[in-house]
């Protein structure tokens, strides 16, 4: 990915599903590459699982303090949530669906989500998301600190 960057052949940087191992790797192999005086590149997005129950601060932390943006895949956690006690309250306070629900609260907490849907109706309804905000409270509570993926495999945690 480096090479190709320094090649000009990607413009910008990205990575999916590392964890902060992966991502310190990558930037020691960067700073060699510019001590070696090679333009060694920049990560600028990170992209991976990330949910009320997927919290990922370590990650997280990691790639505020570093200006690399957050991309949010799987934020609505394939529908195995709706109806969790969790949601029920700001669903009845806002009128919005669940689905509403996590995509605003990726957005309020600085992420890019990425949802999936083949339905028109719900693609439209998960843009339907600027007309109201979480308070405070309810951002905070949805950041559970919890650790249940939603896909199969998470390779942030697995060592080689």
């Amino acid at each position: 990915m480096v090479e190709a960057q320094q090649r000009g052949e990607i413009k910008h940087l990205g990575v999916s599903n590392y964890g902060v191992r992966h991502l310190r790797e990558l930037l020691e192999f960067i700073a060699h590459e510019e001590r070696e005086g090679r333009p060694g590149g920049r990560i600028e997005v990170w992209q991976g699982e990330i949910h009320p129950w997927l919290s990922r601060h370590d990650v997280r932390e990691f790639c505020e303090e570093l200006g690399i943006v957050i991309q949010a895949y799987s934020p609505l956690v394939r529908g195995l949530k709706w109806g969790d006690a969790l949601l029920k309250d700001i669903v009845e306070r806002t009128g919005k669906t669940e689905a509403q629900i996590l995509i605003r609260w990726s957005l309020q907490m600085g992420f890019v989500p990425l949802p999936k849907s083949e339905k028109n109706e719900r693609i439209t309804e998960n843009a339907e998301v600027f007309d109201f905000e979480l308070t405070e409270e309810e951002v905070k509570r949805l950041d559970t600190g919890k650790y249940e993926p939603c896909t199969q495999w998470d390779p942030t945690v697995w060592t080689l």
